[in-house]
């Protein structure tokens, strides 16, 4: 039987009048489903993905995680949850970004309580996501078994930063934003690309650099096939640069813009940068558990690894995307390489650079359908580390609601966070 491919110019069904009349009463009333219980409604569209690629039980899901969502006190959403307490209190000068401020703005207006700015940017998070797996799967057939390889793969990308530490930081919102973006771009949609790219600093500006190695990226394509010797050129320099580099660069940059917001941004990380050389606190995130500072690196250096073998295979197709974004996690690793001086902004590009890596591995897979065995055995290890200790820092925020019917999950105060049911807390 042939394979029916997906085609993003066609209706999910057939247009035949029965048919369709079918479909949106199945429609409705799985959206109903996803209002009752949305946990459920999202693990089952996830579950059918891509065979039917609607996953509004899970956008809906992330929105009612946002309204039972517990930020944690001295986290990001909670400056965000005392900006929103300052702004109906009349204050006009709150800083913050513009998108979250505008959000937070909205919630006010309508008089609505501070628990629906996290529902938005909840619902901002699952609209991301979700397009960004249409985008992934577009030319893949909804009938098409997947690889072990494709699964895990795939699963990882997905499940790397999920909706609550999106939730609880707004860095990792605006990190599936870029990932948006760069599916954007190796689709050839290059000014969507850009636009969502901007889109994404205005949420975190700390996600500047990761629009501009998109950029860096356009531009060398001029270069043809030269460009990837550019790109590892630019990776070997900034391995030689004195950590004193970005801190020179950054304070003239902020002298030459003058006194604007996006001058004081960049003044603020300059300073950050200053004082956390000072301190000799490079690449130890604090005084946070070790296993909390290094849990990125094992993954990070096996996906670099097993990224490069499968490069190798690549090499000579320059007009596979695949290529382009190859091309792109290099110049993202030299500006790793290049924030050396800067603690924490260094463990975030790291992670950029490893979302860009999962989504690396999970086109190749998808895409290539090859089984190599090896590219596993060498990430599995890597894999458990890194999201045992993620989920156990991001389910400090979960509350027990989310995972229960709409009814019970409303109050969020009649709840404890998941590891305080389990006696973390």
């Amino acid at each position: 039987m042939k394979q029916r491919v997906y085609d993003p110019g066609q209706p999910y069904y057939a247009p035949t009048r029965g048919r369709f009349g079918r479909s949106r009463r199945v429609l409705a009333q799985n959206f109903l489903v996803a209002l009752i219980w949305p946990f459920f409604a999202a693990v089952v569209h996830v579950w059918h993905f891509p065979r039917r690629r609607f996953l509004y039980g899970f956008v809906v899901f992330c929105g009612f995680a946002g309204l039972v969502f517990i930020p944690w006190p001295g986290s990001d959403a909670h400056f965000y949850m005392l900006r929103f307490e300052d702004f109906r209190a009349g204050v006009t000068s709150l800083g913050g970004e513009p998108v979250p401020m505008a959000i937070i703005g909205l919630v006010a207006w309508l008089d609505f309580d501070a628990r629906w700015y996290f529902a938005l940017v909840g619902l901002l998070y699952g609209l991301v996501v979700a397009t960004a797996a249409r985008l992934l799967f577009r030319d893949i057939s909804r009938d098409v078994t997947l690889s072990l390889a494709a699964v895990v793969f795939v699963a990882a990308f997905f499940l790397n930063h999920p909706v609550f530490s999106a939730l609880n930081a707004r860095y990792h919102l605006a990190l599936w934003v870029l990932v948006l973006a760069t599916l954007l771009s190796l689709d050839g949609r290059w000014k969507h690309a850009l636009a969502v790219a901007a889109f994404g600093t205005m949420i975190h500006f700390g996600h500047v650099l990761f629009s501009l190695a998109l950029v860096i990226l356009l531009l060398s394509r001029r270069l043809g096939p030269w460009q990837i010797f550019f790109a590892y050129a630019a990776l070997a320099v900034a391995f030689v640069l004195p950590d004193s580099v970005f801190v020179s660069i950054g304070d003239f940059v902020a002298q030459t813009v003058g006194g604007g917001a996006f001058g004081e941004k960049i003044g603020s990380q300059v300073q950050y940068a200053e004082r956390a050389m000072e301190s000799g606190a490079f690449g130890r995130g604090g005084e946070r558990a070790w296993f909390v500072s290094w849990a990125s690196m094992p993954i990070f250096w096996s996906l670099m690894l097993t990224g490069h073998f499968l490069f190798w295979r690549l090499r000579k197709k320059r007009e596979d995307p695949l290529y382009q974004l190859w091309i792109l996690i290099i110049l993202m690793w030299a500006l790793q390489f290049a924030m050396s001086g800067v603690p924490e902004g260094t463990g975030r590009v790291n992670r950029n650079a490893i979302a860009l890596l999962l989504l690396w591995h999970a086109r190749w897979f998808l895409v290539r359908k090859e089984k190599i065995g090896i590219v596993l055995m060498i990430n599995t290890l890597p894999f458990l580390f890194y999201f045992v200790v993620s989920y156990r820092i991001w389910l400090h925020q979960a509350s027990v609601g989310t995972f229960l019917p709409a009814l019970f999950g409303v109050w969020p105060d009649l709840w404890p966070t998941v590891m305080g049911l389990l006696g973390f807390d």
